[in-house]
Parts: C-alpha cells; sequence; structure tokens
C-alpha cells in the first residue's frame, strides 16, 4: 500500500512574540519555492488564501494576507 507524507507551508504574514512581519508574497517568489519543493519530490495538492483572524494575527480586517500551501510526497517503503 502506498504512503504518503504531507508539508504545509505559509506564504504571508506571520507572528512572532506578537508582532506581524511581513513577508514578502511576490508570485515569482511564490514559483520559486513551490519549484524548490518540487525538486525536493513534493506535489502541490492544495492551496488557499485565508485572512488576518483565521490565523490569529488580529488587525480586525477580513483580507486576505497569507496562503496556505500543502504538498505531499511518497514515503519510502522501509524494508
Amino acid at each position: 500500500m502506498q504512503k504518503w507524507e504531507y508539508l504545509t507551508i505559509v506564504f504571508g504574514n506571520v507572528s512572532e512574540k506578537g508582532k506581524i512581519i511581513p513577508v514578502v508574497t511576490d508570485p515569482e517568489l511564490i514559483t520559486y519555492q513551490t519549484n524548490w519543493y518540487a525538486q525536493q519530490g513534493w506535489e502541490l495538492v492544495s492551496q488557499f488564501p485565508t485572512t488576518s483572524d483565521v490565523i490569529g494575527l488580529g488587525g480586525g480586517a477580513s483580507k486576505t494576507n497569507a496562503i496556505f500551501a500543502t504538498f505531499k510526497r511518497r514515503m519510502e517503503e522501509q524494508a
């Protein structure tokens, strides 16, 4: 039976010690990072935008400021 492992990463704002740190969400940077994961054997299976309220960054405004991306790859079989 095939087994999979999954990895979720966030493109966007992150919180560190209660501070909001802006992270560039440049499409070229996201493409570069996505291709890097692909070279490591990861396949992008989903991505979705989220708001600051959903990820606990506050700010009051419900605008998209992060994208969650989930990847999968086959787990190597143990002999």
